[in-house]
């Protein structure tokens, strides 16, 4: 119980285990508390293998359904789920790779009410800025999902070719869109996030919109967009 590199891989195996069980919700569960035991104390190539591991799990998403649906054989599952590979690091025989870190593209920001509703949206492209179609289904389906997000405490989803890492404050859910790899998005979300908090007049804000169910306008606001920026683009 010292050990926090232990615990962490202790919940990977397991999200590992889950898998050849066909247990698709509780490995991604697994995983997320994995990265919650790495992140914060300073195990970044575990917390990097592991956010690794959950965006790989998400991509195979399909893979995995359809192993589920035919009913594949523990050795076709040992296989996608590679769980030789996590067995050796765990027993150190295999070091973890040095990752090349790339950065995301991101796409939107939101702040979501625990009953799905939009608080605040900020595009970081025009797309999502002029497509209303996009961002309407896209929160269409982000809603539908926001039951099991909420009472499973998952850190992230994916729709399509998006990722969608999410981050609980209060009585809302911050929502981060991009395109690319997860490790340092989840880093900038986990800063703002710490950000919310520490900020008293941002914080006041935040409760008096949730509690009259108002949506936050940035221009109303412009200091949140300086603090958004500094945070995901420079």
């Amino acid at each position: 119980m010292n050990s926090y590199s232990l615990q962490a891989q202790a919940y990977l195996l397991q999200g590992k285990v889950s898998l050849l069980r066909m247990n698709l919700g509780d490995a991604r569960l697994y995983l997320t508390k994995a990265q919650q035991i790495a992140e914060p104390h300073g195990l970044q190539l575990l917390a990097y293998q592991i956010s690794s591991e959950h965006d790989k799990l998400l991509e195979q998403f399909n893979e995995w359904e359809d192993l589920k649906r035919r009913k594949a054989t523990i050795s076709e599952r040992i296989d996608l789920a590679s769980l030789d590979e996590t067995i050796d690091r765990i027993q150190e025989k295999k070091q973890i790779d040095i990752p090349e870190l790339i950065n995301e593209d991101p796409l939107v920001l939101l702040i979501i009410t625990e009953g799905g509703a939009l608080m605040f949206s900020y595009p970081f492209t025009e797309e999502w800025k002029s497509n209303n179609d996009i961002f309407g289904n896209f929160l269409s389906a982000f809603t539908s999902f926001s039951n099991e997000f909420f009472s499973r405490e998952l850190d992230r989803a994916r729709f399509g070719e998006f990722t969608v890492l999410m981050k609980s404050v209060s009585n809302f859910i911050i929502c981060y869109v991009f395109k690319g790899q997860s490790y340092q998005a989840q880093q900038k979300l986990s800063r703002f996030a710490e950000k919310l908090q520490e900020n008293d007049p941002i914080r006041k804000i935040l409760d008096v919109y949730y509690n009259t169910g108002q949506v936050i306008e940035t221009k109303d606001f412009p200091f949140l967009e300086v603090f958004i920026k500094e945070i995901f683009l420079s």
